[in-house]
């Protein structure tokens, strides 16, 4: 394998996608001892997939051996039947995103090597595919414990890995300020956790807490100043119940924090950022986390979207967005 090449193809927007890089890029490296100069990585949106010629497709498959995908597939599906046909074993696939993994079940690339986990984030499949495949250390709560804060924020399962929802969030935003979602910075994270035994989790914390009480005033001022609370969201089975959101036009990252101070007068926050070309993306969160509504199953119904019960997220095209625009409903 002296000479083989691999790509590891990450999500880029939030720490699953940076720290599922850097467990896979470390298992090469230290496990496998692949070289790491052939070792590439390619972090993306979906925005990015979707902008990929047929050239640039063509290009990519022909000159990586081995492929692997971390948080994230191709929107365009198709794009994933030819890549499980042209690596075939030479493919892997951690991911957790609901939607896309009951999709290839319908294409037939459900066999795809990695494990696909919708109750764990992608960073936390990706380490039981490399490091914990009988779950042993999961168990026995030995997997790092970062690893297990991350995936409880991602994937909305704090009570699973025994945290409260504040305290994932803080540890998240430490992260966040300590990696800025660099995979260089998260490759060597990665390493000095796996192996180095680094745990500075009360750090963490601490850094955490500030950080997290000055975004909370900072979102509460964004969104009193420039949210709009007068939005609704049409029931998918009654047309005549609505729910009460507020909309935030914001290009920068978004979470559900941001409606912190609303919760007690809206339902739903709603985070519009507009893409390169006509498609815009839609952010939807759950103001109460006691809330039933699904944001993900409402995405994915209305608008070939996903995600999970209290934050999910959709692409929406110009044409529907005026729509939108117009009703002010969702």
């Amino acid at each position: 394998m002296e000479n083989t090449k691999f790509l590891i193809i990450y999500h880029k927007e939030d720490n699953d996608g940076i720290f599922s890089l850097g467990i896979t890029y470390n298992f090469l490296s230290h496990e496998n001892h692949v070289n790491p100069n052939n070792i590439s990585y390619w972090g993306v949106d979906y925005n990015d997939l979707n902008a990929l010629s047929d050239k640039d497709f063509e290009d990519m498959c022909n000159n990586t051996d081995y492929l692997i995908m971390c948080d994230v597939t191709f929107n365009n599906l198709k794009r994933m039947v030819q890549l499980k046909k042209h690596f075939g074993s030479k493919f892997l696939w951690n991911d957790h995103h609901a939607p896309v993994i009951l999709e290839s079940f319908k294409l037939k690339f459900d066999d795809v090597q990695g494990i696909r986990n919708t109750e764990r984030s992608a960073l936390l499949n990706t380490y039981k595919y490399f490091y914990d495949p009988l779950d042993i250390n999961y168990n026995d709560k030995t997997v790092p414990e970062i690893l297990r804060i991350l995936s409880a924020y991602d994937s909305w399962s704090f009570e699973r890995e025994g945290y409260d929802k504040e305290y994932v969030n803080i540890i998240n935003k430490a992260i966040n300020f300590k990696l800025n979602l660099d995979p260089e910075l998260a490759i060597k994270y990665c390493e000095d956790v796996l192996y180095n035994g680094l745990n500075e989790i009360d750090e963490l914390y601490n850094i955490g807490s500030l950080l997290f009480e000055y975004d909370k005033k900072n979102y509460y001022n964004l969104v009193k100043n420039f949210g709009d609370c007068n939005w609704r969201i049409k029931s998918l089975k009654d047309e005549n119940n609505y729910r009460s959101a507020c909309v935030l036009f914001h290009q920068g990252p978004s979470n559900s924090l941001m409606f912190e101070y609303y919760k007690d007068y809206v339902d739903n926050g709603v985070v519009f950022k507009r893409l390169n070309g006509d498609m815009w993306v839609m952010s939807l969160y759950n103001t109460n986390d006691e809330d039933d509504f699904h944001c993900g199953k409402y995405c994915k119904e209305k608008y070939k979207g996903g995600g999970h019960k209290g934050a999910a997220g959709c692409q929406i095209t110009q044409k529907q967005m005026l729509k939108i625009l117009k009703t002010k409903e969702i």
